[in-house]
């Protein structure tokens, strides 16, 4: 098989990085986050203190995510799948050009010698490229709903993990600044220890 352009592995990162990207924006907001701690947030020291911790909860959030895309990837091998796809789509695109009239590697009638032309040479050879191709078509078909379930099964653990950080995001920012500081503080310590961990 021919290696082709391969785009497909590196779109899907570019995707899930841009996804993952929106959803961290969220928490990135500083007004939302300072409105919890408004007597906190209006003295330089808590300012700080509260931007440095947002900080690092957001890349430890990343860092995480990123983790469990490439555990993702890895377990149901989409690299390499993603990859044996674009090189199926190369190979048929290549052999589709043969079709095209005009093509120089389609032999002239009026070069080929009579016994060629009796036995209908030319034709056979179409029908086993057609074979062939139908069975690509096949495999880059399988290929694709494969992918496609995998896909939406991701995705739907993406917008489920979204949702669940709302709520947790809607539920911790609505409540009061002492009730919330001690939420914080609980989370920042499950957090280092999971990140120490693992």
């Amino acid at each position: 098989m021919t290696e082709g352009v391969r785009i497909r592995y590196t779109r899907l990162n570019q995707v899930c990085r841009k996804a993952l990207q929106q959803a961290v924006n969220k928490v990135q907001n500083w007004d939302k986050l300072a409105s919890c701690f408004p007597e906190y947030s209006r003295l330089e020291p808590g300012a700080k203190n509260i931007s440095t911790c947002q900080k690092q909860v957001v890349d430890f959030w990343m860092e995480l995510s990123k983790r469990e895309f490439e555990e993702i990837f890895s377990e149901r091998d989409i690299e390499n799948k993603l990859n044996d796809l674009d090189d199926l789509i190369s190979d048929a695109k290549a052999t589709h050009s043969t079709f095209k009239p005009g093509h120089d590697s389609m032999a002239c009638i009026d070069k080929l010698s009579p016994k060629q032309l009796i036995s209908g040479n030319i034709h056979d050879s179409r029908l086993k490229l057609l074979d062939q191709l139908d069975d690509r078509l096949s495999k880059v078909t399988d290929v694709n709903n494969t992918l496609e379930d995998e896909l939406r099964q991701l995705q739907e653990t993406l917008q489920l993990e979204v949702t669940q950080l709302d709520d947790m995001y809607d539920r911790c920012l609505g409540q009061e600044t002492n009730s919330y500081d001690e939420v914080l503080e609980q989370g920042w310590r499950d957090m280092l220890l999971e990140l120490r961990e693992g």
